[in-house]
């Protein structure tokens, strides 16, 4: 345990795990990577408080990466394009938010079964389906990973927002970052048994399009 700002930002390492934390924040950074804490680290001089949920959800899967069955492997992939027919999702001038998400869907279906994935889309072309659908659709096919694809967008004429983020499926007992504050309620869903798979495929597919895309991290 080590500052690498007095009082300010705090690093944690355990072999060749790193995080980083800031004191009264949520923003934390896991091997260089922007994760976005469930609860703020509280820093009280001369303590520090981390959440019992992000002992468990945010660190432990990282501390004890959890591994498929023996024999397991990771063969069918379900993308989802989101929104479609009555939802566009984001409008800039002519393009809707559906019209991008369900063409990168395909090319990015092309370029996992040029790697040897089996590769199911929940809608190939413009029609409207309920959320819930759509993991039931992935569950029936029994693909191994759902993969939700979204743009998000700002106002024309304000270019400073920029980057990838990547979410997950919050943990039971948290708020989620798309509503903070806010308990999520109806829980637990059908997808938390998964929490800990859930962090690292979304870590996993943070790290690579920051590092593959040189893009501005956003977490």
């Amino acid at each position: 345990v080590r500052w690498l700002e007095p009082n300010r930002r705090l690093q944690l390492s355990k072999g060749d795990l790193r995080v980083v934390l800031q004191a009264n924040s949520r923003e934390a950074t896991i091997n260089g990577i922007r994760v976005w804490l469930l609860c703020p680290f509280e820093y009280i001089n001369p303590a520090g408080f981390l959440a019992e949920v992000d002992i468990q959800h945010t660190l432990k899967p990282f501390l004890k990466p959890p591994q498929l069955p023996s024999g397991q492997r990771l063969q069918h992939i379900c993308l989802d394009p989101g929104h479609g027919g009555k939802d566009p999702g984001y409008r800039v001038g002519n393009l809707e938010e559906k019209q991008l998400t369900l063409a990168l869907a395909q090319e990015l279906r092309r370029f996992l079964q040029e790697a040897g994935f089996r590769v199911t889309l929940t809608r190939t072309r413009d029609v409207y389906l309920d959320l819930e659908d759509r993991p039931r659709m992935a569950k029936r096919v029994g693909s191994d990973l759902f993969v939700s694809l979204h743009f998000n967008a700002t106002a024309v004429g304000v270019p400073q927002v920029k980057g990838v983020e990547t979410y997950c499926l919050t943990p039971t007992g948290a708020a989620s970052t798309a509503n903070p504050g806010r308990i999520t309620p109806g829980g637990p869903f059908p997808g938390n048994q998964h929490d800990p798979a859930n962090l690292r495929l979304a870590y996993a597919l943070q790290h690579a399009l920051v590092h593959g895309l040189a893009a501005e991290d956003r977490g």
